[in-house]
């Protein structure tokens, strides 16, 4: 199976954000090794001027702003020392 898919018009690696099919069984040895050689193959969407992305098909700029909100999600959290205190707390009471 492959984690790449494509649109419809032909327009391969468009949408390769995307999985094709169900999540990988991270509790069977073999999905946890495919959730772990395709975890980091996610590639951020590419940055666009103002013009490049006015420029873009509604389609494509649709596709685009899917893209930047995947992007958005999988962002690595930051640790502060704020949250290291409210995780502190959080987990003291659960």
């Amino acid at each position: 199976m492959d984690d790449r898919a494509t649109s419809g018009d032909g327009e391969a690696g468009i949408v390769s954000f995307l999985r094709a099919g169900p999540p990988p069984d991270r509790l069977s040895f073999e999905g946890w090794q495919r959730w772990r050689t395709t975890r980091s193959a996610f590639i951020p969407a590419p940055r666009l001027s103002p013009d490049q992305y006015g420029a873009l098909p509604t389609r494509r700029r649709a596709l685009h702003d899917l893209h930047r909100t995947a992007s958005h999600v999988n962002l690595g959290l930051q640790e502060t020392p704020m949250s290291r205190r409210v995780t502190t707390l959080m987990r003291s009471r659960i």
